[in-house]
Order: C-alpha cells, then structure tokens, then sequence
C-alpha cells in the first residue's frame, strides 16, 4: 500500500482512525512506518494552507507542527488535524471566488476559436484586393467576399476586421502566423475552408458573373468550431440565395463588352475633362467623391448636358422638373447647375440613410435616386416586418431581384445601381 497516491483525505481519517498501529513507529511493517506518514501530512497540509491569510497560517500551522512533534499522540487526533487543516482552508476562499468560474484565468488553448471571435466582439480576415474578394474606394469597402463575410460577421454579432494585404502570400503568412482569425480568397491544402458558393449551383451562377466561385473563408485547422459554424450558415438556403443576388451585383462582365468598354473609356477621354472641375466644386460642396459623381453622370446621360428623356428628365444630371425646382436650378441643360443640383440632391438622400453601414450607403442613395427615396423606404420596410435586416443593401437587392418580374422598376433600378457601381470601379482602377 502506497499511502501517498491518494488526496482523500476523508479516506485517512476513516482508516487510521480505526487502524492506529499502522502509523506507530513500533510497527514492524515499513511500509507503514509514522515516518512515512508525517512528512507526507505536513506536505500535504501545506498546500492546504496556501490560500489562508498569513497570521492564521502561522497560528495554525504551528499548533499542527507542535502536535505532530508530540510522541504517542493518538493517531485518531492527528488525522482530524489534517481534516480540520483541509476545512479551514476552504473556508477561507472566497465564495464567489469557489462558486463561479474566472474567466480571466481560462487558458486561451482550452477556449474554441468560435467562442474566442465572439468574446473579443470582431473578425479579424486577412485578403487582397480582387474583383472577388474587396475593392477598396477611400476608406470604404466593399465587394463580392467582403458583402458575404460581413454578413457572416453579424450572424456571430461581431464586426468585421478585413486587413487587406498587397499580395496573396502576405495574407497567407499573416494567417499562418496566427496573426488573423481566417483567411478570404483561394483555399490551399491543409486548410480548413467554406466555399461563399457552397454547392454547384451557386458556383455556376457566380462563376456566370465573372466571378471566382473558388473564393472561400479560411480557418484554422487545429479548431474546426469557426469553419463549421461558418458552414452552417453559408450553406443555408437563404444564404445561399442572398450570395447569388450579391453575385449579380458585383457582376464583373458588365465592361467585358468590348463596346461597352470602348464608349466608356472615351467618354472618360473626350468629355469627362469638360466637366471635371464642376463635377470636384459640386463634390466638396456636398461631400461627395467627385468620382462618384462622374459615373452618375455617365450612368445618366454619357456626359451630356443636352439629353433629354421620354419621361422629360434632362441635363447631365437628369434632373426632374421637381428636384430641380427643390435644389435651386433653374437651368437643367446648364453643366454646372445640373451638377451642383445633382450633388445636392444626393447629400438630401444620404441624410435618410445615416443608420446603413457606410460601405453600403451608396447604393441605398443610388437607387433612392434611380426611383425615388419613397420605393426604397417600403422596401426596407417589408423586410423588418419579416424579420430580415431592411438596412442590408444585400437584402434589399435580393427584394429586387426576386421581386423583378412583377415591376419593371425593379429591373431598371438593379442595372442602374450595379452598372454605377462598375463604373466607379473602373475608373479608380484607371486614376482618372
């Protein structure tokens, strides 16, 4: 019998007490000799005391060690000091210490990277720019892996941290440094990957769109909590549904024209330098991308201040008799009044979208002015009272698109959004 292999101590009480003799020095067994016993209670004891204040460790431990030291004690006596030793010392801990766990002192290996994303409150992805992945204009973001990653971030009620790298091997280093939670763009062996397309179909429909349907969300092999979860929600038919819409979106054929392509760059080329000034007076004015003015402009009327409508809109801008009246032109063929009208109007709609999230703003203010801030407005109403976020731009143009064939408008407004935005990408790519 081994006496030191056991912490119970109830255990020795129960025994030694009935059994004295195998702790009197007098007995022939070795293997129970009080020597043996001793120096194994006094450690024991010890650790015991640790968590006593240092008066009562004195105190006490010094009664023990006089008793321990006093021949012919009853071993009865002594096992009961031993016990009374273990009970003072969990008295003495704090209640709510013992009853309720220490976060703080969970060692960060036992934590799952699921419950690790959410106790921080974000995300942290590591990518680069693609037509696939994020495009980047001024400080707002968005794209195709980006709009989809950010959605998955608030299915965790976390943020989204999107660290965009110059190349794919320094996003790759960065995420097997450990420095990142996961990884958006192409998945390599070993990896534990979820595809944004995660079954055929929505693969050949993003793949349609000019779109790498390889793009996927990357995590770490060693915990598979985030990569399952990730999946769970991916994979949804909902999900599934709102990734093909965000493909259409992003539809990276829309320039692949060759005549498309060819007016575009020429308008860009032959009239954009006419108007350039205008469109940079009207931006700082209202606190618009000048840019972003000029693909409207394009997007409208290729840069002429002479079109006119069906419907009677007119000028660079085209500009209802209405809006213009509102925003103080007087002039719609006028260059500089269209524009300085144009700018102001977007800053009247920006201000009905204060609560979208900025990478998304645009394109709520762009279809506002494509058909009318009333028409989105129901919009986003009927999707809150469904339950679904009517300040998602990704909810909104799936509404659109699968709502299309039952109004027009709807049609107009998803290639006017989706084109503008193209548009805006091309010519940040360009440095115009």
């Amino acid at each position: 019998m081994q006496i030191i292999r056991t912490n119970n101590h109830r255990f020795y009480y129960s025994f030694y007490a009935s059994n004295p003799a195998v702790l009197d020095n007098n007995n022939t067994n070795p293997n129970f000799k009080a020597t043996t016993f001793k120096p194994f209670i006094i450690q024991k004891s010890a650790l015991c005391l640790s968590e006593l204040n240092e008066q009562t460790k004195k105190s006490l431990f010094g009664k023990f060690a006089q008793r321990l030291n006093t021949p012919n004690k009853p071993v009865a006596t002594l096992a009961k000091w031993v016990l009374c030793l273990g009970t003072a010392s969990l008295l003495s801990l704090p209640v709510k210490g013992f009853l309720t766990p220490n976060m703080d002192s969970t060692p960060s290996s036992a934590m799952s990277a699921l419950d690790g994303v959410k106790q921080k409150g974000e995300i942290v992805i590591a990518t680069t720019k693609g037509d696939s992945t994020v495009f980047n204009h001024g400080d707002i973001q968005h794209g195709f892996g980006h709009d989809i990653a950010d959605r998955y971030a608030d299915r965790l009620g976390v943020s989204l941290n999107l660290k965009v790298y110059d190349t794919e091997q320094e996003a790759l280093n960065a995420f097997k440094a450990g420095d990142v939670d996961g990884l958006l763009g192409e998945s390599h062996e070993g990896m534990a990957s979820v595809p944004l397309a995660c079954n055929a179909d929505t693969a050949k429909k993003v793949s349609g769109y000019g779109l790498n349907a390889s793009t996927s969300l990357v995590f770490h092999t060693k915990d598979n909590s985030l990569v399952q979860h990730a999946k769970n929600f991916l994979c949804s038919p909902d999900e599934l549904a709102i990734t093909g819409s965000t493909a259409r979106f992003y539809d990276q054929t829309l320039l692949a024209n060759e005549y498309s392509d060819k007016h575009f760059k020429r308008a860009l080329k032959q009239r954009l330098p006419l108007y350039k000034t205008a469109f940079k007076n009207g931006a700082k004015a209202h606190n618009h991308d000048w840019q972003v003015l000029a693909v409207i402009s394009y997007q409208e009327s290729h840069l002429d201040p002479n079109a006119i409508s069906r419907t009677g809109v007119e000028g660079l801008m085209m500009l209802t008799q209405d809006t213009a009246k509102a925003m103080g032109v007087k002039n719609r063929t006028d260059a500089v009044q269209s524009i300085q009208g144009g700018a102001k109007y977007l800053e009247v709609l920006e201000k009905l979208y204060t609560d979208v999230p900025d990478s998304e703003r645009l394109w709520f203010v762009l279809a506002s002015y494509n058909m009318g801030p009333n028409a989105v407005k129901r919009i986003q109403s009927e999707l809150n009272a469904k339950g679904r976020d009517g300040n998602s731009w990704a909810e909104v143009y799936g509404y659109l698109a699968r709502n299309a064939s039952k109004n027009g408008r709807y049609v107009q407004c998803m290639h006017y959004v989706s084109n503008i935005r193209a548009y805006l990408e091309s010519i940040k790519t360009m440095q115009v």
